[in-house]
């Protein structure tokens, strides 16, 4: 299941809050015309750096802070998963595969 993120605010410019709601898989995100970021991990100098763009559907697409809050949102988001896999990766080097089925 995929996730969405999204941004609401309060009164008078307070703080933003993030909330998760579940994404409707029925709708295929690369047909949204709205911001999207690309990260990639690219070789560099015998290992790797991160190249990101921000892309807009079109030349003309108007920005706007609530899309923007959204990418930041999704960022965190990703950042999360990505640590959790990184965690999950040093812990099977270091003890073993926990879910492994012994023999």
């Amino acid at each position: 299941m995929a996730f969405n993120s999204s941004s609401f605010s309060y009164a008078e410019g307070a703080k933003q809050k993030m909330r998760i709601v579940p994404f409707d898989d029925k709708i295929d995100l690369e047909d949204l015309d709205t911001l999207y970021i690309i990260v990639k991990s690219v070789p560099f100098e015998k290992g790797y750096v991160p190249a990101t763009v921000v892309v807009s559907p079109d030349n003309d697409h108007l920005l706007s802070l609530d899309e923007l809050n959204s990418l930041m949102d999704g960022l965190e988001i990703a950042q999360e998963r990505i640590s959790e896999v990184i965690n999950y990766i040093i812990n099977n080097k270091t003890f073993g595969n926990p879910f492994a089925e012994e023999e």
